[in-house]
């Protein structure tokens, strides 16, 4: 098996390739599909619990 080969030459003038990225409008709803009210709804109760067996 032969050792990968490093790149010779300046970086400055390295082909570089640009990936799309998704549009703000795309990231945002996704973003509040995982952050919503309701997700930390979920996590209150199960933190009341936890507390209540504690405290018992």
């Amino acid at each position: 098996m032969s050792k990968p080969r490093k790149k010779q030459g300046n970086p400055d003038f390295w082909h570089r390739v640009t990936v799309l990225a998704p549009s703000s409008q795309e990231i945002e709803s996704r973003l509040f599909e995982l952050i919503s009210p309701g997700t930390f709804a979920n996590l209150k109760g199960i933190k009341d619990k936890e507390r209540s067996l504690r405290d018992a």
